[in-house]
């Protein structure tokens, strides 16, 4: 992440002349500056409706923002007399030890003093940077309820404990932060395990693993929580369900990067690196029919782990018959291309003939990915904003949940737009040198793809919070 900052500070010069010259060409060619066009990002009701205004506005914000970047660094105009341990590990521990513990996803643990003192220098780096915790969504835009926030304040007296030397606790107690409860103690809940992997490519691979849940009867789950034994070799999971039988004659463990398989199965799940794990209360839970099981389609990346391997573990939280049952909803832009040396915005749209309850939804998009929004327009011409990424980052992917139940009215379309920069300025090219990008699995290609979790509407559920964090 700091090498990545770098890179960006040093294109920075380069980047404002390029992007002032692409303002002006985008806004003289696409008609870009007219009022009525920005104003659709920051309106509720239209008169009318056009989804290419809406792509021009997200593009031009795009070009705005090459034009005149702005730092990323924290506010560091705060005050903090001398900073003890004690005062900084509670921070640790509700916006770090979740990823970075022994039963976490992060690739060290931050558990104590001396883990903390030994990682204190990249501590301060993505604290001021704001890389750490991961989190892309644009707060001002809607209301989530899963965001890691730590404000700047916090984040400064952290960073002022390590300028003045990361003095260790006064007290013992205060040297090691509190475990969260290892997978097998942890209650209504089963685990399973995926065959070992020995990964055989540096490259992109796709491997498929089976799980077979073993359910006599119909079974309700409200949760499913991922543990790997090598987290940092894989970029993303999606999880789909069988109920026909179809995984029954294929081995445990196989190579599926071009497999169609998946598309006869039921897409229920996804996990990436940064996702926080949710559990569903108030009654809501996932349909599990007898007899069903899983495939995890893990994409492991092209970091260079060839040779290292990978055992996936699935931790299913079981439940009783709920009220609510939760449906995904998986939309896929299969179309979209990208010429070398071009900036271009593309889109899905989703059509509800009937009233939703949207609890959620993960968008998966790659590189060349860089700013989406995604929102509802109602056949009354109001827009519902559901979620905008302003500075897309391919490796920290994950699920978005609302703070409240959102109400999708029947008859509503929801879009999600997408800026995608395949030019030799972007800090995150995948290609050098610059070429033509169409669909594929490939991190060096592209993909565009929006899953919506969400449920039938009921009378009272705009209060409803439907998710909590899943912390002892």
């Amino acid at each position: 992440m700091v090498q990545e900052s770098t890179r960006i500070q040093i294109t920075r010069i380069y980047f404002r002349f390029y992007a002032l010259l692409i303002v002006f060409y985008a806004m003289y060619s696409c008609n870009l500056g007219s009022k009525k066009d920005v104003d659709i990002q920051n309106t509720r009701d239209f008169s009318t409706f056009n989804n290419d205004s809406a792509k021009n506005a997200l593009l031009l914000e795009y070009y705005h923002g090459l034009a005149d970047p702005r730092g990323k660094l924290i506010d560091t105009n705060w005050e903090n007399g001398p900073v003890d341990f004690s005062d900084v590990f509670p921070l640790f521990v509700d916006n770090c030890t979740p990823c970075h513990s022994e039963n976490g996803n992060g690739p060290f643990v931050l558990n104590s003093y001396e883990a903390i003192l030994k990682r204190s220098a990249v501590i301060k780096d993505v604290l001021m940077e704001r890389v750490m915790p991961p989190w892309m969504a644009d707060d001002t835009y809607s209301e989530l309820m899963n965001a890691p926030r730590i404000n700047d304040s916090l984040r400064w007296v952290i960073v002022k404990w390590i300028d003045q030397g990361a003095l260790p606790p006064k007290f013992s107690k205060d040297s090691r932060i509190q475990q969260f409860l290892p997978t097998k103690n942890l209650r209504g809940s089963r685990t399973y395990y995926t065959e070992e992997h020995t990964i055989n490519s540096n490259d992109d691979s796709y491997q498929c693993f089976v799980v077979d849940l073993d359910l006599p009867i119909d079974t309700f789950v409200n949760s499913i929580r991922f543990h790997s034994s090598n987290p940092s070799t894989i970029h993303h999971i999606m999880v789909y369900m069988d109920t026909l039988g179809i995984l029954n004659s294929l081995p445990g463990c196989w190579n599926c990067m071009k497999d169609e398989i998946v598309n006869k199965l039921i897409p229920i799940e996804p996990w990436s690196r940064g996702m926080v794990p949710t559990q569903l209360t108030k009654g809501f839970a996932f349909r599990y029919p007898k007899g069903s099981k899983l495939l995890l389609q893990t994409h492991y990346g092209d970091e260079g782990n060839k040779g290292q391997r990978e055992r996936t573990s699935l931790q299913v939280f079981f439940s009783k018959r709920p009220e609510r049952e939760i449906k995904w909803e998986i939309l896929n832009n299969l179309e979209i291309f990208f010429p070398a040396n071009t900036i271009k915005v593309e889109t899905i749209s989703f059509y509800t003939d009937s009233t939703i309850s949207l609890i959620g939804c993960v968008p998966h998009l790659h590189f060349l990915a860089k700013k989406i929004e995604i929102f509802a327009i109602t056949k009354e011409l109001k827009k519902i904003n559901i979620l905008k990424i302003n500075d897309w980052d391919y490796l920290w992917q994950g699920s978005y949940l609302l703070r409240k139940l959102t109400v999708i009215p029947g008859g509503s379309t929801i879009y999600m737009n997408a800026v995608y920069d395949n030019t030799a300025n972007n800090p995150v090219q995948p290609n050098n040198p610059v070429q033509d990008v169409k669909y594929d699995t490939y991190s060096n290609q592209e993909m565009m793809v929006l899953s919506l979790m969400f449920t039938a509407y009921r009378k009272g559920d705009e209060q409803v919070e439907p998710t909590e964090i899943l912390r002892k």
